[in-house]
């Protein structure tokens, strides 16, 4: 009902959703639909500045990196026009190795989100996805750790 609600308000094209498993994204189908197949993935978006609670307010965009339990880095992006904070995943995700599967949702699009690689890694990420989503060519994983995110397993 979602769907056709946003549908009918003018959405020409959805991003088929990240909770979900392959098999289920199977369900939804791809036509008017994007997947996202490389990048961080946000965690969570907080209103408490850890700039402005740790070093001050300086009202300028930044990454800052927060470590948890395991020693695991996550990017946090700094939205100071609206004063939040938008909490990264620590290993991007990367649906490279498994392109075949992507493939067969035959979604309309799909999306890279690049957000803290510098220009020779997101360079090296658009050529893999290109060439694995694009081509249809085996492709290496372009990042070193990554996730599958929610790909194989869902969310119960």
């Amino acid at each position: 009902e979602a769907e056709q609600v946003l549908f009918e308000s003018g959405a020409s094209r959805l991003t088929l959703p990240v909770e979900l498993n392959s098999h289920e994204l199977e369900r939804l189908g791809g036509k008017k639909r994007e997947l996202i197949v490389a990048g961080r993935l946000p965690m969570m978006v907080s209103v408490q500045c850890l700039k402005k609670n740790t070093t001050g307010c300086d009202r300028i965009p930044s990454v800052l990196l927060l470590k948890d339990r395991t020693g695991k880095e996550m990017p946090v992006m700094t939205h100071c026009l609206f004063c939040h904070n938008v909490i990264l995943n620590a290993d991007p995700l990367s649906l490279v190795g498994d392109a075949a599967a992507a493939r067969r949702l035959r979604p309309d699009s799909y999306r890279i989100l690049l957000t803290t690689e510098n220009a020779a890694l997101s360079s090296e990420v658009i050529r893999s996805c290109a060439k694995a989503f694009v081509h249809g060519e085996t492709a290496g994983d372009p990042y070193g750790n990554y996730t599958r995110g929610h790909w194989k397993r869902g969310v119960e």
